[in-house]
């Protein structure tokens, strides 16, 4: 599970939310596209384990706040966490 909040968001802001998990699982992602400015906005991502357990290995999560700028989307900030099971 991965959360994230992001303040000042403005209409037509894009949030992108990327989970990576080792090698034998997909990616799970996330995006959101803003229908008007909000003071905050709270999404999360995320994937229930089908085994008992979660495998070995590396797990990242990437959160991207992109504001369109003309024909392009810059960003705007940038937020990771990653975690090694052993």
């Amino acid at each position: 599970m991965f959360w994230v909040e992001f303040f000042g968001v403005l209409e037509g802001d894009e949030i992108n939310l990327k989970l990576s998990f080792p090698a034998d699982l997909d990616k799970t992602t996330n995006v959101v596209t803003l229908k008007r400015d909000r003071a905050t906005q709270f999404l999360f991502a995320g994937r229930r384990s089908s085994d008992p357990g979660w495998p070995t290995g590396h797990y990242s999560r990437v959160a991207q706040l992109l504001r369109p700028s003309g024909s392009e989307m810059i960003v705007v900030d940038t937020i990771t966490a990653t975690i090694e099971l052993p």
